[in-house]
């Protein structure tokens, strides 16, 4: 009743959807069924840092773009590398993920070779892509204490550069595609009683979901690819 121009619980509503929605992101990446485990979100779910380790289609770069002048020298041999990790994968990926920072070094290798593209998708959302294949930032995700990329870049320091990944893979039935209980809409909203006593209502947002990767040749990653610069000599 202060607030005036504000539909609280719309407003708190899709803030709280957004969270959901991110803590998604998270755990397609970087979620894990078992109790324990350091780089996961223990006792979730598998998600594809799990699901891909120990295959075939785990590559780590050999590239350095860690400044603007290595992405200038060393562009053509970062998409050598790239499209050689996706020719390892079963047909061609439906996307890209990886963190902002990443997609801004793709991007600019990208543009510089002329594979890159961008347009509007149905609902008016830019759609960036490399050689036709939808370039997505994954985005970020408040861990508890700070919030952090879903697709984490390590820190850099004297001795090693701040790395990071690009997962890629294919979304369809007989790949990756995201499992919820039949007839679901995946997320779903329960609003406050406002008759009730008390000075605070509570409302809930439920997410019952998960992922299934029904045949690891349809997707991959590749892992320490080389964006930030040392901090110190070598």
């Amino acid at each position: 009743e202060t607030s005036g121009a504000v539909d609280e619980i719309t407003f708190q509503l899709n803030e709280k959807i957004k969270a959901a929605r991110n803590y998604f992101h998270e755990l397609v990446i970087n979620g894990q069924k078992s109790a324990s485990g350091t780089g996961y979100i223990n006792s979730t779910f598998d998600g594809l840092k799990k699901l891909i380790t120990g295959t075939s289609n785990e590559i780590t770069s050999a590239v350095d773009l860690s400044t603007s002048a290595l992405v200038d020298a060393n562009y053509n041999a970062f998409l050598d590398e790239l499209d050689g990790f996706i020719s390892t994968l079963e047909g061609k990926p439906s996307v890209l993920m990886m963190n902002n920072k990443m997609l801004t070094k793709l991007r600019a290798c990208a543009r510089r070779a002329g594979y890159y593209a961008s347009s509007r998708d149905e609902f008016g959302r830019t759609v960036e892509t490399y050689n036709g294949i939808p370039m997505m930032d994954m985005g970020k995700y408040y861990d508890g204490s700070k919030t952090v990329d879903v697709v984490e870049t390590s820190a850099a320091s004297a001795g090693t550069y701040g790395e990071t990944a690009i997962y890629a893979a294919t979304v369809g039935l007989d790949a990756l595609h995201g499992i919820s209980v039949d007839g679901s809409k995946m997320i779903n909203t329960y609003l406050p009683n406002l008759s009730e006593p008390g000075a605070v209502k509570t409302g809930e947002v439920e997410m019952i979901a998960g992922v299934a990767l029904k045949n690891t040749n349809k997707a991959g990653v590749l892992k320490g690819i080389k964006i930030d610069p040392k901090t110190g000599g070598e």
